[in-house]
Order: C-alpha cells, then structure tokens, then sequence
C-alpha cells in the first residue's frame, strides 16, 4: 500500500471516530455554527430587509442543507444511521438548531422576520405606535430586548433588532441613563420561536429619543 493510500486511510478512520465521538449537544452547536455562517454570508450579499418571504425561505433552506450536510457522519453516529430517512426526527433536529440561533444568531432572527411576511397587494401596512416611558434593561441573548417602565407597576418591552439613529451613542450610556424619560417608536412583528415552531408578535424599535 502507498504512503498516501495509507495515510489517507488514516485520515477517514480519525475522522469517523471524531464524528462518532461528538454527543448530539455538540452536532447541533456545529450545525447551528454553520448555518449562522451561511446566513451572514447572504445577508452581507443582500440584507434580509429586502428579500421577499420567497428569497428568504429559499435562502435559510440553502443554509440549513449546507450546513446539515457538513455533519452527515456526525448526525448519522449521534442520532442514528435511519435519522435522514425519519422526518419528524429531522424536524426535530431542525427545532433544536433553530432555538440555538435563536439565542446566538441574530442574523437567524432576521431571516425569521423575513420568512414570516404575509405583505401582499391591498395589505394594510403593519401595526405601529409610540410609547413614552423610562429606560430600564437591556437584556435577552441573540433578540435584544429593552425595558420601559410606563409607571410605578407596569413595564413594557421593545425588541431592539437594527441599528437606530443615536442608538450607539445611547447605548454606550444606557446604565446611565437608566430612568431617563424616552419616546420610543415601534412596529409590530412576527417572530419565529424554533421550540413551538410557531410565530409570536414583538414590537420591534424603529426609534428612541430623550425627552425632558
């Protein structure tokens, strides 16, 4: 046998017992770095805002094959040789890589937002509104979310997905400005949350100002 035979072969038995090694924890944090990859590389090529609902489902299906593709000996070893032939278990598997990028994957959350449009002809534009409050939290991991205290005993709360004018600078002193009456301006959007497989509405920041 050829030393480049050999040490090919060397190669493929270290790799199979690498994928057989990696626990189903592991396969769906590689598979889930994958496709956050994939996203990123076809937001930067064409911002998500400005796909329509076709685009962005073609675009996350692309991502999500490639990325599952990576791993087939590793989802073969860590779920079973059948998993590619038994559909619920690979919604299932999709389930739980869609709720790693849920908290680690904004660009996943976006792609969801894109994916959930219902905007056609004679469609009444999407609900939106102002709210006046005071700063309290940021907080969330992958969805951004920003407490407004409207009074005393009752608090509300805005997603922050996008850049907003003045928003770094208010950033960059939010624990500061804790308490600082704000006006802030919002639209309502649709979510997808991978654990329900089901959209639920966030009121989405468009704006925030100091006020008095």
């Amino acid at each position: 046998m050829r030393f480049s035979t050999a040490l090919a072969s060397i190669c493929l038995i270290a790799a199979s017992w690498q994928a057989r090694a990696q626990t189903k924890e592991q396969v769906k944090v590689k598979i889930a770095s994958s496709v956050c990859d994939c996203l990123q590389k076809k937001e930067a090529e064409k911002p998500f805002d400005t796909m329509s609902k076709e685009q962005a489902t073609t675009a996350a299906t692309t991502c999500f094959a490639a990325g599952a593709g990576k791993e087939l000996t590793a989802i073969q070893h860590a779920y079973g040789t059948n998993a590619f032939s038994q559909p619920e278990l690979m919604k299932q598997i999709g389930r739980e890589v869609g709720g790693e990028m849920l908290q680690n994957c904004p660009a996943f959350i976006r792609a969801s937002m894109a994916m959930a449009q219902t905007k056609a002809d004679g469609t009444p534009a999407a609900t939106t509104g102002q709210t006046t409050g005071r700063l309290g939290t940021l907080h969330g991991t992958g969805l951004a979310m920003l407490d407004i205290d409207l009074n005393d005993n009752e608090q509300t709360q805005f997603a922050w997905l996008q850049h907003l004018q003045n928003g770094d600078e208010l950033l960059a002193q939010l624990p500061k400005l804790k308490g600082q009456l704000v006006r802030v301006l919002w639209q309502e959007v649709e979510v997808l949350d991978p654990a329900t497989n089901r959209y639920h509405k966030v009121r989405q920041l468009t704006s925030i100002e100091k006020q008095p």
